[in-house]
């Protein structure tokens, strides 16, 4: 069995990976052959179905990114959002309910 390491290494912590990955899998009965490159905000890898899609985003607590699917292959560029930004833009932009702006002391007042 193959230990899982406790930590990631330094060069793989955090949204950008600062030395590239590659990744190769074969074919075996179930699965055609994959691969997969990672390289700070680029991710390229392959599929076992065709697509064509062009996706443009911003996601508030990871940030924009632009994914290419063309055929069999899939390709990624994502820039992340800072922390710091990530949690301003939850505790400022995002809709909470009423039932959860309420403190403790004023659902727990009693009746006169």
């Amino acid at each position: 069995m193959r230990k899982i390491p406790d930590a990631l290494p330094w060069y793989r912590r955090g949204p950008i990976w600062l030395l590239p990955e590659w990744g190769f899998r074969p074919a075996d009965e179930q699965n055609c052959c994959d691969w997969y490159f990672n390289w700070l905000i680029l991710s390229i890898w392959s599929a076992m179905t065709p697509a064509i899609s062009v996706t443009v985003s911003l996601e508030v607590t990871a940030g924009p990114h632009i994914q290419i699917n063309a055929f069999y292959h899939h390709m990624r560029i994502s820039i992340p959002m800072p922390s710091v930004l990530a949690a301003w833009s939850y505790r400022h932009l995002w809709r909470v309910p009423k039932c959860d702006k309420q403190t403790p002391a004023d659902s727990e007042s009693s009746p006169d």
